[in-house]
């Protein structure tokens, strides 16, 4: 056996994938099951191969190597999708997991900065279709490949766009519960829940979709959505009403959350004002606790709301519970 050396730089069979190393580590591992392939390793940026010259020449050597390289390319996939539903570092670390569990992909990177997952994935062993549809069920959406490089708008010719009012929506911790509730409906295809605005906007199919079935999905976490139109009528309402009571009992119902808050804080300066008074002790812990459950109770109903809808612990739900936690920790309050 009369062994020689050739040196390849990896443009030259790996040319799409110059960069990858772990491509080049599938490419390395092609070649050493040839024939008439001794030793087959990485340099830096060259490929080295050891062959026996009396097997492979140095042509055929090298067009061994781009086949090979060309095989490598079609097989292994280095897709970058969006995510959409990410709001924390520990979001971006369970779609980590979960993607990395799928049998057939190498790596999965998420940068949740720029909300990109980048990974490889053997495409005779799973597929983007696969990928996303394990995303979807971790609560994520991913926008496939080319629709991020080519396409700039969705297909509207067979979605309908539904646009809503969300009351109590204030927050990132409000607005993910309901985008991930609203993905594992059937038939939607898009969910943007703005805290800023109280807007939700959800794109679906209508033949597998309804905007009632939304509705009733986003209020059974504890909100109320109204309209454009809904929200009109209901000032013109209010301003036809002649009764003060009336009045009064369409604010109670149109802003219950603000009624509960302003209680909270009445029930607080009381038990603050009872305490400088020297009112039994009973008396103040009382008016603590009642306050306690007038700020907590949307926010239990939410955290309760999310945890039967979407099976995960949101800040709702921990909140409520360091609030019980205190409650019974904390049952001597200080003189």
């Amino acid at each position: 056996m009369t062994l020689h050396t050739i040196t390849l730089a990896r443009p030259q069979v790996l040319p799409q994938n110059t960069d990858c190393d772990c491509c080049a580590r599938h490419l390395v591992e092609a070649l050493r099951g040839r024939a008439g392939v001794a030793v087959a390793r990485l340099d830096a940026a060259a490929l080295i191969l050891e062959v026996d010259g009396q097997v492979v020449g140095d042509t055929e050597a090298e067009q061994l190597a781009r086949e090979a390289g060309a095989s490598v390319t079609q097989r292994y996939n280095h897709p970058v999708f969006a995510v959409e539903g990410m709001d924390c570092a520990d979001c971006a670390r369970t779609l980590e997991r979960g993607v990395s569990r799928i049998q057939g992909v190498h790596y999965a990177i998420v940068n949740f900065t720029a909300a990109k997952l980048r990974l490889e994935y053997d495409r005779e062993q799973t597929s983007s279709e696969a990928i996303t549809a394990q995303a979807q069920r971790l609560g994520y959406t991913l926008r496939l490949p080319g629709l991020a490089a080519g396409a700039t708008s969705y297909d509207t010719t067979s979605t309908t766009q539904y646009v809503c009012s969300v009351e109590g929506m204030c927050c990132a911790a409000e607005a993910g519960p309901i985008e991930l509730a609203l993905r594992g409906l059937p038939g939607v295809q898009h969910v943007a829940a703005d805290p800023t605005l109280a807007r939700l906007t959800v794109r679906y199919d209508p033949q597998s979709l309804n905007a009632g079935r939304i509705v009733a999905q986003v209020e059974q976490l504890g909100f109320r959505v109204t309209t454009k139109d809904e929200g009109r009528r209901t000032k013109d309402e209010g301003n036809d009403s002649s009764s003060i009571v009336d009045r009064l009992s369409s604010i109670v119902k149109a802003r219950p959350k603000d009624i509960l808050t302003a209680l909270c804080g009445l029930l607080i300066i009381l038990a603050w004002a009872s305490e400088l008074l020297g009112a039994a002790a009973g008396v103040t812990a009382g008016l603590y606790v009642l306050a306690t459950l007038a700020g907590g109770l949307f926010v239990a109903r939410n955290g309760w709301a999310t945890l039967r809808a979407t099976h995960t612990l949101d800040i709702n739900l921990l909140m409520t519970v360091a609030a019980l936690g205190a409650l019974l920790i904390n049952r001597r309050l200080p003189n």
